[in-house]
């Protein structure tokens, strides 16, 4: 991003962007904070390279949570804001 400030929190249940994942799980509630001064258009979870869920808004401020089954690999989430500006968070690895 530039210039403008963003918060990204990104979580697989109680594991933070950046953790990997040594137990076994099938699945995880996933939770994601975004909180920009310019408001945020998409968010996009990315498994293993690839987009796999997509959320549209148009807010400020987003407090996202979802449940699914896990496959092995990675997951990040790519943020999107109305300005045309991107942010990423950390992946985390199963």
């Amino acid at each position: 991003t530039s210039n403008v400030r963003v918060i990204l929190k990104f979580f697989m249940g109680e594991y933070r962007m950046g953790s990997i994942i040594e137990e076994k799980v099938k699945s995880l509630p996933f939770r994601i904070f975004v909180a920009s001064e310019i408001p945020v258009k998409t968010i996009t979870v990315v498994k293993n390279g690839i987009d796999w869920k997509n959320f549209e808004f148009n807010e400020r401020v987003v407090n996202l949570e979802f449940k699914e089954e896990l496959d092995k690999g990675y997951y990040y989430v790519r943020v999107e804001r109305m300005d045309g500006e991107y942010v990423w968070s950390s992946p985390i690895f199963l």
